[in-house]
């Protein structure tokens, strides 16, 4: 009898479960918002929780602020309606963003946004090989009358 009851228990509990994931849609620690993106900052929110963070593996000049926060802005405006976060050990984060998961590191870095810098992010790789395309298109950044 102890073993039919535990077997109603456990399967009442992934029932349970199966339904509460099903109504959220998606894990709630996915659903944070950003506020904000200024240079190598992004400061997101979750319900009355705010959050601010520095973006891994990148730095950007003051010349480029206010370029790389209205590109960012512009992947914003596509209707992102998730972003997820990668924290490195450092306290900075990857941002990934809505279904497609756009890594809007990547992206800073690839427009000649942004330098890489050292730290130790995640997707680091990736982050390098974007700096790396930037460098060769000489855009932002690399462009020639940004070699001062």
């Amino acid at each position: 009898m102890n073993v039919i009851r535990m077997s109603y228990f456990v399967i009442s509990f992934f029932v349970t479960i199966a339904v509460l994931l099903k109504l959220l849609g998606e894990p709630v620690f996915n659903k944070w918002e950003i506020i904000g993106v200024l240079g190598d900052k992004i400061e997101v929110g979750s319900g009355n929780t705010r959050r601010k963070f520095k973006l891994c593996g990148l730095e950007v000049p003051p010349l480029f602020t206010e370029r790389s926060r209205e590109y960012a802005e512009y992947i914003m405006g596509r209707g992102i309606k998730s972003v997820r976060l990668v924290e490195s050990s450092n306290k900075s984060v990857e941002v990934f963003l809505g279904e497609e998961n756009t890594f809007l590191n990547k992206e800073i870095l690839i427009r000649g946004l942004a330098k890489r810098n050292g730290d130790q992010c995640e997707h680091g790789t990736i982050l390098q090989t974007a700096e790396e395309i930037a460098k060769w298109q000489k855009i932002g950044i690399w462009s020639t009358k940004n070699q001062n």
